[in-house]
């Protein structure tokens, strides 16, 4: 008989963000590895989950292409450091808490 199991495909870039298998998501940093100040939001990612930034103290600028649609809130939530975000056009819930 099989277990239960919940299986978590994902992708992680060069500097550490981690996406979903079919890289339409943005889930998260690697906060051990992640170390970027100016980054870029792969294209046709379409989703950003929430706290995908948490804490992350050497990042800058954020670029969120216009494919991404969905955001889940409080994206760059103590980024102290975060001067510039360049949002996408076409977000349809871009939350207050989103730099909070």
């Amino acid at each position: 008989m099989f277990e239960n199991r919940t299986i978590l495909l994902q992708n992680t870039d060069k500097w550490g963000a981690i996406y979903s298998a079919d890289w339409q998501s943005l889930i998260g940093i690697d906060r051990k590895r992640f170390n970027c100040e100016h980054y870029r939001i792969r294209d046709g990612v379409m989703r950003i989950a929430a706290n995908a930034f948490l804490g992350c103290e050497s990042l800058k600028s954020i670029y969120i292409p216009d494919s991404v649609i969905i955001d889940d809130g409080c994206l760059c939530e103590r980024c102290n450091n975060l001067e510039y975000a360049r949002l996408s056009k076409n977000m349809r819930y871009p939350g207050i808490a989103m730099f909070n």
